[in-house]
């Protein structure tokens, strides 16, 4: 079988299951199998593909075809620009997660500064080692609840070369860590557990749960942030949060209650307020 014939065939199957994506997928799992660049998957229609080549390719395609994500396919999903390695351990990174850097961006612009930054449930440390990446001098932690997940994040940051300048700790949203920090960052779950059973199949199969389950009402674990973020930020640090979508309101009540005030609400690509900056009131 040439390349162009297995990629058909792939496709089709992706098609059959629905999946909006099945062309580029098909290449990117063709690719992954070939260990070659998708261009190359364009350039080269009438290669031959051995037998165990087509065997891999079509493990791959019936994986996806069960909503497996691409990412969780290929052990790898790209944030900010960085390759980072994902599991079924860690939440895959997303697009509108970025706004926290560009955010972090907007209000910290000095790259030069020798911040300390602490990323609350860092999953598999997209957040913080990409902020460690745009600051030079800086230094973090990551905390986590989910001991595989924290291997994950140590593996990435010695892939980027950030692994002496960041920190992966056990810890249950910061307990038991000591000291103050300019910044932290958090994509908390967020989302109300009934809901999740009405989720997309490839996220509810797929993205560990914990990452996921926010509560009854979605907001527990920003119950537990206010006073875990006030008594670990500096004075004149600042915190910003992911959040769900119509969530914004509750969030500010909870978070002004525990003395801090709302520097801006970030909009995401559709419209939705995603992400809060917040800084601690003055006296």
């Amino acid at each position: 079988m040439i390349l162009h014939e297995a990629l058909i065939a792939g496709v089709g199957k992706l098609i059959q299951s629905g999946i909006i994506s099945a062309r580029l997928d098909a290449r990117l799992l063709l690719a992954h199998t070939l260990h070659c660049d998708v261009s190359y998957i364009v350039l080269n229609p009438h290669v031959t593909l051995s037998i165990e080549q087509i065997n891999e390719f079509q493990q791959l395609i019936d994986r996806r075809f069960l909503k497996e994500p691409i990412a969780k396919i290929l052990g790898q999903k790209e944030f900010w620009s960085l390759p980072f390695k994902v599991t079924q351990d860690t939440l895959d990174p997303r697009p509108e997660t970025e706004i926290i850097l560009e955010a972090l961006l907007k209000y910290r612009p000095d790259k030069n500064f020798p911040y300390t930054v602490l990323d609350l449930g860092t999953g598999s440390g997209c957040l913080l080692l990409s902020t460690l990446h745009e600051y030079l001098k800086a230094k973090g932690i990551g905390v986590d609840i989910i001991p595989l997940a924290l291997k994950v994040a140590e593996e990435n940051a010695r892939n980027l070369n950030l692994h002496e300048r960041s920190e992966f700790i056990l810890s249950d949203w910061g307990l038991g860590l000591k000291g103050e920090f300019d910044i932290i960052v958090s994509n908390p779950p967020y989302i109300m557990k009934a809901d999740i059973a009405r989720l997309d199949d490839d996220v509810k199969n797929y993205e560990p749960h914990l990452a996921l389950d926010g509560g009854d009402d979605g907001l527990e674990c920003y119950r537990v942030l206010g006073g875990k973020v006030k008594k670990l930020l500096k004075p004149d640090g600042i915190a910003i949060l992911e959040i769900g979508q119509n969530q914004h309101n509750d969030v500010e009540k909870i978070f002004t209650s525990e003395g801090f005030k709302v520097l801006e609400w970030c909009q995401d690509l559709s419209g939705i307020l995603r992400t809060g900056v917040f800084s601690i009131k003055e006296k």
